[in-house]
């Protein structure tokens, strides 16, 4: 027990020496995230200022934690650091700054470059990033391309996208794009329902009530899955 003890206060220490870093040397992953809660949650200035030091001087976890920092704040001049940030990621070849990147771009109130969009989506999806990949599925299904935007969504489920999973199934269960697989297509509403994603537990009742997907109707199922949809429903909403 003496042994164990000892143990754990070697990784505890370890831990808080992992976090108290002075400003000036660069940080490490969980630095940068004590920085991160530090300039948050205690408004402190000089953790913020390192964050953003060490995130135009190239250090990718002080980047990624000084975006996430930024990603929280409405006001123009956090958006525009924000979108410098993630600029000099993608140009670093982070794919998940170029997708979170590209969705900046996209939101409202952007001046929207429809080809650099697509260029930091196909940045994101090639560096296995399932939300890039998932918005290029999106934009293959607005042209009319089953086949690609089949195979996009595809790859994007396979990442653990839980609103991919859902597109890709209702693909499935149509046949668009891919060949007609019900019972692949239940799998995916099923694992999108336990990821809570409410249009897959509604799309899931309402198999149950009717009796589709290979299931046998079953009007309490339904019951349940539609309560089980207004509770993700309430859950996504805050």
């Amino acid at each position: 027990m003496r042994l164990l003890a000892g143990v754990a206060m070697a990784a505890t220490l370890a831990v808080a020496a992992a976090t108290t870093r002075p400003f000036w040397q660069a940080p490490d992953a969980a630095q940068a995230q004590a920085w991160l809660h530090d300039a948050a949650d205690r408004r402190d200035a000089g953790a913020e200022a390192a964050l953003a030091r060490w995130s135009t001087r190239g250090n990718a976890p002080a980047r990624r934690a000084y975006a996430a920092l930024l990603a929280h704040r409405a006001d123009a001049t956090s958006r525009q650091a924000l979108q410098q940030v993630l600029a000099d990621g993608a140009a670093a070849g982070d794919a998940e700054a170029a997708t979170q990147l590209a969705e900046l771009l996209s939101g409202a109130g952007a001046t929207h470059d429809d080809a650099r969009i697509v260029r930091l989506l196909a940045q994101g999806s090639a560096g296995h990033v399932p939300a890039a990949s998932r918005l290029l599925g999106l934009r293959a299904l607005d042209a009319h391309d089953l086949p690609r935007a089949a195979t996009l969504l595809a790859q994007a489920a396979d990442g653990g996208d839980a609103p991919a999973m859902f597109l890709y199934a209702n693909l499935l269960r149509a046949g668009q794009g891919v060949p007609r697989d019900e019972a692949r297509a239940l799998a995916l509403y099923e694992r999108a329902g336990d990821a809570d994603y409410a249009p897959a537990i509604q799309a899931l009742a309402i198999a149950w009530r009717y009796g589709e997907l290979g299931l046998q109707a079953d009007a309490s199922q339904s019951r349940l899955m539609d309560h089980e949809a207004a509770e993700a429903l309430a859950h996504a909403a805050h």
